[in-house]
């Protein structure tokens, strides 16, 4: 027996096969493991494989090259050619010393190196030590990445943007507390700086709040994109109208500021100088996309934004932007993808199980998370009606299709086994990433069989995967369980074959062709697997 919360000497009838409910589905897995019918983390559907944990004792709670293990982990970020990624973390060191930054590669993500650690001397002065670092940073194709920290120089000093070049292996201060701004020759940086971004070229661009000197307070707060020589301002407060907007930028949220790979393309938000009922905007390249107070355009949704109901934004590296939030009058929450909105709560869940809709009933937001790669994919995160409280999560892909829920089993030491007795328990707010192969990385907090916490995690799915073994015959819509909600798919098999079959899952199924469809086992879908396929509906069984 695979899974420790069933006996080695439990038997399973064909019943566990069918049932729903976190413990069950659990007890499911274990049976179909000791049925042989799932033998590694990559015949079941899309099993995440853990890179790291902050089990203690635990092998993946390790720290590459430090003498400690993993305290916890913050928002994973990508390159934009998907090949490394970058991530703050805290360890079980001292307090003073605990909080780290990783890189390393999607190809081998277990092999990560610790490139900044709180506590230790920076890059650019070694009398100086990095001190607490901010969730956002960036990384570029080349290896170069930027920060942000506070560090433990003067307090008139302390606050820092800091650029690591990995061909050239130095360090640059774009920006620090005091020094003067490129181009504003009488102001200096303020006591705030954050939202790193770096492109492609190695400029970078963040936010630097209530500069010090000559302007006045009512302009002193820019989003800004250069290095330590030369700067180009986005916006500014008090000074810069987004196009649809009345009035001038008043704030800019901290860390709400996103270019894509080039620069081309950039999201931001904040408040107008606008009365505070409709202050709140997002700008998408000096445009106003979204407003408090104000219907989402070109939407069908009679409503308007809620009064602080912009919740988040992201933009990926094509550009591509996400937004999520909620209505005034419906208080229906909403997440949108270039403008257009992809999923509502009430909304039935993609690929879930019976009448289950998009929920905020255990989760004021409902939607959680949210990531574009470059490629015009997407993936985000929504809590739902599901009346198993360890199964009313999920990952949805595209707006199509249920990837990842809650309790769903764990590789987590990567040994294609499902021997861990782990299991999703919380998806972390937004942080995932996708690249444009199709590799989810997130974190989420873990349990074992018996819903007891383990902890925290962080994985890797591969949503390129096809040819799983489905869990039931004439299972075409591959959600677990064989109803009428299958019928559409089904009729694609036969009709279209493979090819219609793929395209209703955007290419990515997550069950095996034959599997689902061939039920009269003669290795094709054809007309003679109607029978069977009724059957199944009807009475359970394709025989």
């Amino acid at each position: 027996m695979l899974l420790s919360p069933i006996g080695a000497t439990e038997e399973c009838s064909g019943a566990e096969f069918a049932t729903e409910g976190g413990a069950d589905v659990k007890k499911q897995i274990a049976c179909m493991a000791a049925s042989g019918l799932v033998t590694s983390a990559l015949a079941g559907g899309f099993v995440p494989v853990g890179i790291f944990s902050d089990i203690p004792g635990d092998p993946t709670a390790g720290v590459p090259g430090l003498a400690t293990e993993f305290g916890g982990f913050d928002r994973p970020y990508v390159s934009p050619d998907g090949s490394l990624w970058i991530m703050s973390a805290d360890t079980t060191l001292p307090t003073s010393e605990d909080e780290i930054i990783l890189v390393g590669t999607t190809a081998d993500p277990t092999n990560a190196t610790v490139v900044v650690q709180e506590g230790t001397a920076t890059g650019w002065d070694p009398l100086v030590n990095n001190g607490l670092i901010d969730r956002n940073m960036s990384i570029n194709d080349n290896g170069d990445f930027a920060y942000a920290t506070n560090t433990n120089g003067p307090t008139s000093e302390d606050e820092v943007i800091a650029r690591f070049n990995a061909k050239a292996d130095d360090w640059t201060l774009i920006a620090q507390e005091g020094d003067a701004i490129p181009g504003l020759p009488n102001d200096a940086y303020g006591t705030s700086l954050n939202g790193p971004s770096i492109l492609a070229d190695g400029k970078v661009g963040w936010l630097a709040p209530s500069t010090a000197g000559a302007l006045p307070t009512t302009e002193d707060s820019l989003a800004l994109l250069g290095n330590d020589v030369a700067v180009s301002i986005i916006a500014q407060e008090g000074v810069t109208t987004p196009t649809g907007s009345a009035n001038p930028w008043q704030l800019f949220d901290t860390q709400d500021f996103y270019l894509d790979a080039t620069g081309a393309n950039y999201i931001l938000q904040g408040d107008t100088t606008a009365a505070t009922t409709e202050d709140d905007i997002v700008v998408v390249n000096g445009a106003v996309v979204l407003q408090e107070n104000a219907p989402i355009p070109g939407a069908k949704v009679l409503d308007v934004i809620d009064g602080s109901g912009i919740v988040d934004v992201h933009m990926g590296s094509a550009g591509d932007w996400m937004s999520r939030g909620d209505f005034d009058v419906t208080d229906q929450d909403w997440l949108v993808y270039n403008g257009d909105i992809i999923a509502l709560t009430g909304d039935a869940v993609p690929g879930g199980e019976k009448g289950e809709t998009f929920s905020d009933a255990i989760f004021s937001a409902c939607f959680f998370s949210m990531t574009a790669n470059g490629k015009g994919s997407f993936v985000f995160g929504a809590t739902t009606s599901n009346p198993d409280e360890f199964r009313d999560a999920v990952l949805v892909l595209n707006g199509k299709s249920v990837i990842l829920r809650q309790g769903d089993a764990i590789d987590l030491d990567g040994n294609g086994e499902l021997d861990d007795d782990t299991f999703i328990d919380v998806f972390n707010n937004d942080d995932m990433f996708l690249t444009d192969d199709m590799k989810l990385f997130f974190t989420a907090d873990i349990m074992d069989g018996k819903n007891a916490d383990l902890g925290q995690a962080y994985m890797m799915v591969d949503l390129d995967q096809i040819g799983f073994p489905c869990l039931q015959c004439g299972d075409s819509n591959c959600d677990g369980t064989v109803s009428v909600g299958d019928i559409n798919f089904f009729v694609a098999a036969v009709t279209g074959g493979e090819p219609a079959w793929n395209a209703l899952f955007f290419g990515f199924p997550p069950c095996d062709y034959l599997c689902a469809n061939d039920t009269n086992f003669d290795t094709m879908v054809t007309v003679g697997d109607i029978n069977g396929f009724v059957a199944a509906v009807t009475g359970g069984s394709c025989q």
